[in-house]
């Protein structure tokens, strides 16, 4: 009997978790589908900058966004040093 009640609560544990698992393999394929609609827009947004000689980097809109993204903001540093380079 202790196999099997230990097998339950072994089971009891992972299969919520694999649950939830499964719901963040989901959240990642939508912020892939998302960075890459983003990595898009930096390409248009760096031929706009080119045709009418902008510089890439705009510091004040940098600030702007950062703010946005609260406690997640060194994920946007990232993704917008990604997008520098996209636009080059």
């Amino acid at each position: 009997m202790t196999n099997n009640s230990s097998k339950e609560r072994f089971e009891d544990k992972v299969y919520p978790m694999m649950e939830l698992r499964r719901v963040m393999d989901g959240i990642d394929d939508e912020i892939i589908k998302l960075l890459a609609k983003r990595k898009f827009m930096s390409q248009k947004i760096g031929e706009i900058k080119k045709r009418h000689s902008l510089p890439i980097h705009d510091e004040e809109r940098r600030t702007y966004v950062e703010g946005k993204w609260g406690e997640f903001s060194q994920v946007y540093r990232t993704i917008h040093d990604l997008s520098k380079e996209y636009q080059k």
